[in-house]
């Protein structure tokens, strides 16, 4: 048995593939993309031709000591 998405949840992926965030290579170069684009065709460095890096505001799980 399978369950057939709904519409909402159809459109809560959507909206998060949407969101822009920052890649960024080693060089210095940085790049603002969708989590769209990325799923097609991963960031590259036009300057060095690297993979770049994506940076986001995702909040840490780990706790750290005080």
């Amino acid at each position: 048995m399978t369950q057939t998405p709904t519409s909402s949840s159809k459109s809560d992926v959507n909206g998060k593939l949407d969101e822009v965030c920052v890649a960024v290579c080693e060089c210095g170069v940085t790049k603002e993309v969708t989590f769209r684009n990325l799923k097609n065709k991963w960031a590259r460095c036009h300057k060095c031709n690297q993979p770049m890096r994506v940076k986001s505001n995702a909040v840490s799980f780990i706790s750290t000591p005080d």
